[in-house]
């Protein structure tokens, strides 16, 4: 798990600005975007003529016949593996259950655990929270990669990635070097094979905020194929993850299919019906929303309510108060790249109506924002929550309501949102009439922010006059552009001649080439925004004029 995180600071005329505060992961699988990837490859052996793209099918063969693929491809009935590990600082047991066929499950099983999944069609993903959620975008293609690489799924007739063979690159002088591009997605990585055994040894992917390393050991052919019994996990901060397999068998057969996602909300909330939906809150000068609520029973002032945070957060300060302890580490990957962060024990949240269960939260400094804030911020109200509640945002009159899932009632049309590593997804439309999928985050108050390959692939710094920007946050700080967007149209409501920002960090959660670009406060104040995660719909309804 990534916590994508954002503290941003627009920086304007050598000017600091408030921006944001937030944590940053159906699918996109158009043409354009493997175009992009494959547009990609051919620039990088043009940009180095050293590294050439070369057919890989000599190496292929020596490939499959050093794995036993064959003998895998034979197991009809799939292959399961258990053992023990140590993830996000935290030690664990984990199950990877896998088919011929391509589809997957892998959990993992600890105080921060997760689960992912595939089912040949559709992704998805289950966590503390309860909540079972359809994956898309990056979350989907990043536990798609590497676990087909794990069990030999990329080895197959009809494998998933277009590979070729990196000739050129050096890496220890004993491995080749092939590159994986996914055929169905903007996900690529090189794969490093041992040139005597001929069996995987790392997979290098270099993710938006840094390079994230799979290393493959111990290789054992107990069931005639070779699996690798030991996996390390380097991530992008540095923080190391360890399974190591105890038993690798034949799966046991199923009174029904396995991989199959049963969508449901999460348990564990409890709502009391005779408080009111309505929450104190206010809209600060910065245009941020923040909440009142109370933490292990405990008033410790308020928090930013957050849609773009993919983790709840609280300040190490408020957290010591409250006794909470640390635990754990991750990579925390912001604006301005990847820093590592930990975890802090879980204690009960009151907000309103909703009562939520001793999570565990993200430790994030958040005493920098009380000068812009005019008050302290204790911390960050984020996936967890939303997770939970249907969730009613006014931004432009600071209003903020908590429903019940099972008793709201919409007076209104609902439209489609997908999760990406926990961030809500929406549909749009810009000029040149293309239409695209955007993070939706409450937490800036900027109007569209582009990502960076969306900004290199559709070249919308080409003839456009812009002035630079920056973004200062977790991870240090990421550049930009600022200039006027010809038009911008979000539900039916287009916005002329907008002023936007055109990342050009290619190190920072806006970096990621899965969706176009952020959507903020400048955008969505048209509408009363109601977000439904667990039902997977969000509805824009239209504010006086």
């Amino acid at each position: 798990m990534n916590c994508q995180l954002k503290k941003d600071l627009a920086v304007r005329d050598n000017k600091l600005a408030p921006r944001a505060c937030g944590a940053s992961a159906p699918p996109s699988t158009t043409p354009i975007h493997l175009t992009m990837s494959l547009c990609l490859l051919i620039l990088a052996a043009c940009l180095n003529p050293e590294v050439r793209e070369v057919p890989a099918h000599d190496v292929l063969a020596s490939v499959r016949t050093a794995m036993g693929a064959d003998a895998l491809e034979a197991m009809a009935g799939g292959v399961h593996v258990s053992g023990s590990c140590h993830e996000h600082g935290v030690d664990g047991t984990f199950d990877f259950l896998f088919n011929r066929r391509g589809a997957f499950k892998h959990g993992v099983r600890s105080r921060i655990g997760e689960q992912v999944a595939f089912d040949g069609e559709t992704g998805w993903a289950s966590d503390s929270s309860g909540l079972v959620r359809r994956t898309s975008f990056s979350a989907r293609a990043s536990s798609q990669g590497w676990l087909w690489v794990q069990s030999g799924r990329w080895l197959a007739a009809d494998s998933p990635f277009l590979i070729t063979r990196r000739e050129g690159l050096v890496d220890d002088g004993a491995s080749i070097a092939l590159h994986l591009v996914h055929r169905d997605a903007p996900w690529e990585a090189t794969l490093y094979v041992d040139s005597d055994s001929h069996l995987p040894r790392r997979l290098v992917r270099q993710r938006p905020a840094g390079e994230r390393v799979y290393s493959f050991d111990d290789w054992k052919g107990d069931l005639g194929f070779q699996y690798p019994h030991r996996v390390m996990v380097k991530n992008v901060a540095g923080d190391i993850s360890t399974f190591e397999a105890d038993e690798v068998a034949k799966a046991p057969s199923f009174f029904r299919d396995p991989f199959e996602a049963i969508f449901r909300r999460p348990t564990d909330a409890v709502f009391d019906g005779a408080k009111p939906s309505r929450v104190e809150a206010r809209r600060m000068s910065t245009g941020h929303i923040v909440v009142h609520p109370t933490v292990g029973g405990k008033d410790l002032g308020w928090f930013i309510l957050d849609s773009g945070a993919g983790a709840m957060c609280i300040d190490p300060g408020v957290a010591d108060e409250l006794g909470l302890e640390a635990f754990g580490e991750v990579s925390v990957v912001g604006t301005g790249g990847a820093t590592p962060g930990r975890f802090r024990s879980g204690a009960i949240l009151e907000l309103g109506p909703l009562r939520m269960p001793d999570i565990s939260w993200l430790e994030l400094d958040t005493s920098f924002l009380e000068p812009f804030f005019g008050v302290p911020v204790a911390g960050v109200i984020g996936y967890e929550f939303f997770a939970r509640a249907v969730v009613s945002l006014d931004l432009v009159a600071g209003q903020v309501e908590v429903h019940d899932p099972d008793q709201f009632k919409l007076d209104g049309e609902w439209q489609p949102l997908l999760l990406d590593d926990r961030i809500p997804c929406v549909q749009a439309s810009f000029e040149g009439d293309r239409q695209d999928w955007f993070r939706l985050d409450t937490g800036s108050n900027d109007t569209v922010t582009f990502h960076a390959p969306t900004v290199e692939r559709l070249e919308l710094l080409e003839g456009r006059k812009t002035y630079a920007a920056a973004h200062s946050g977790v991870g240090g700080t990421g550049h930009a552009r600022r200039g006027r967007l010809d038009w911008f149209e979000l539900s039916g409501v287009r916005m002329e001649d907008i002023d936007v920002s055109f990342s050009t960090s290619a190190r920072s959660a806006l970096a990621t080439p899965f969706t176009a670009g952020n959507l903020g406060g400048g955008t969505l104040e048209a509408f009363k925004l109601v977000l439904d995660y667990g039902g997977e719909r969000i509805a824009f309804l239209r504010r006086p004029e």
